[in-house]
């Protein structure tokens, strides 16, 4: 049995001030210590891996006998369930997640809430409401610098202003992606935001073509180094090089990336939608590098029509090999037939639908109607009402395809919510550092403050310890010469 040691004898007094800071310092670690500390109720049960089946995913949620962490992760696994053919009950999960993961204090699977929200938006092109909510999950992920996370969110709010036409708007949010992607080791998905910015640079209001170029360089560089090739995605970056190509009117250029596709088709089981694709760019590209190629866009365009059985095509793709072989006819001078195909596509064309080859049909009539009326040749005025009339009626669908709202409408929301959305997060630093600088500089006064306070009390405390040792020697005396008397 431990005993205490003995006392030390006439202790001298210890003045109080010098060991409250000790006491603080012992009360701030005992506080920390219960912060810290948790209830132990026991183990949560143990369900093994989570079921992939929505039914027995919601048997488990209403067992009731599951901890917070394993009630967030079947949330979110029913939201991906959901979200594609029931969108409205895996938002109510991604409700109940968010909701949990607020009173858990969990900012990932807060995140993951929000990010969902917004892709489900994004599929019912409520792109305000997408944008929201992939900033709102910006704000949670950023808490635990979760870099995958944040790559994924600033690439999807890329992708809505890339479908929404604003290309300049979306290039810094495809650069943050691949900032985010490269810095988590997702290579793959690294180069999938590069390819959208790419696009960005090659289709903005003044084209970037150096700098699209040179991405998609780096692209195709990168699957080609890659152990295994994916020859799918290599063939559509090849392609979109080429078409970056013939929109710089560099088409020898478009060619040689055409030429590359049509190589790697050969690495395919089934190849013939890239191949018609490439023949129809090629025969394009070879009749606008200029007369003396025409016979080899009339080869390109041959193979083209050979590849597919007519049909299995599509009536959209029917129209685009319409399209293309009245270009040529119209490049030849045979005026008559080209008007002659542009009216089979027409015919053709489902006018009930947005449909851009149709759209390209009517304007390759409209070039060949011109050329044809300056070589005297008869244009009738009925079909250029005609022509204006499918116009009209393609830009109606348009819109309301898009939720019937103009495009610069919708761009100007859009822009709005970002600034809005900014100005909030700039308002909430700018507090959260001017309450850092006010507790700052009330620390510095207590400290500045204490210093004097500390002599003050420890001169009083010496006044008061003198004063009652001169009364006690004062009473002392007076005793003696009492006794003395």
């Amino acid at each position: 049995m431990h005993e205490d040691p003995d006392p030390v004898p006439n202790p001298k007094p210890v003045p109080l001030i010098p060991y409250l800071p000790l006491r603080y310092l012992s009360l701030l670690l005992l506080a920390c210590c219960m912060a810290c500390s948790t209830t132990d109720e026991g183990p949560a049960p143990d369900h093994g891996p989570l079921p992939q089946d929505i039914p027995r995913l919601e048997s488990l949620l209403a067992g009731g006998d599951i901890d917070d962490m394993t009630r967030l992760k079947i949330y979110n696994r029913l939201v991906l369930k959901l979200r594609g053919d029931r969108p409205h009950r895996a938002g109510k999960y991604a409700a109940l997640q968010l909701i949990l993961a607020g009173e858990t204090d969990n900012p990932e699977y807060a995140g993951k809430a929000l990010y969902l929200l917004g892709l489900m938006d994004k599929e019912h092109r409520d792109y305000n409401s997408a944008i929201v909510h992939y900033l709102q999950a910006i704000d949670r992920f950023d808490i635990g610098d979760i870099k995958d996370r944040l790559g994924d969110c600033y690439n999807n709010i890329g992708n809505v202003f890339l479908q929404t036409g604003m290309f300049d708007v979306a290039i810094p949010y495809f650069e943050k992606a691949v900032e985010y992607y490269e810095a988590s080791n997702y290579g793959d998905y690294k180069l999938l935001a590069l390819e959208n910015l790419a696009v960005c640079h090659r289709k903005k209001e003044s084209p970037d073509f150096a700098t699209a170029s040179k991405i998609y360089s780096q692209v195709i560089q990168s699957i080609l180094n890659h152990k295994d090739i994916d020859y799918l995605s290599l063939i559509d970056l090849s392609i979109d090089f080429g078409v970056l190509k013939f929109n710089e009117e560099k088409y020898r250029e478009a060619v040689e990336q055409y030429a590359l596709a049509l190589t790697y088709t050969a690495s395919l089981p089934s190849s013939d939608e890239h191949r018609a694709r490439l023949y129809a760019n090629m025969t394009e590209a070879y009749m606008y590098m200029g007369e003396e190629h025409y016979a080899t866009a009339g080869d390109y365009l041959r193979k083209l029509q050979s590849l597919d059985r007519p049909e299995q095509r599509s009536s959209k793709h029917e129209i685009q090999i319409l399209n293309i072989q009245g270009e040529l006819a119209h490049r030849l001078g045979e005026y008559e037939r080209a008007l002659s195909l542009c009216d089979r596509a027409i015919a053709l064309a489902d006018k009930e639908v947005v449909n851009p080859p149709l759209l390209e049909t009517v304007a390759l009539k409209r070039k060949v109607q011109r050329a044809y009326g300056r070589k005297g040749g008869p244009v009738a005025i009925e079909d250029s009402w005609r022509m204006e009339d499918l116009e009209e009626q393609q830009d109606r669908l348009r819109r309301a395809f898009e939720g019937r709202l103009d495009s610069a409408e919708l761009r100007a929301i859009l822009l709005r919510t970002v600034d809005g959305h900014h100005a909030h997060r700039e308002a909430v630093r700018e507090a959260k550092e001017r309450r850092e600088r006010h507790a700052r500089v009330l620390l510095v006064l207590l400290l500045v403050f204490s210093v004097p306070a500390y002599y003050l009390i420890r001169y009083v405390q010496r006044h008061l310890r003198e004063e009652k040792r001169l009364r006690k020697l004062r009473a002392q005396a007076r005793m003696y010469l009492k006794r003395q008397a």
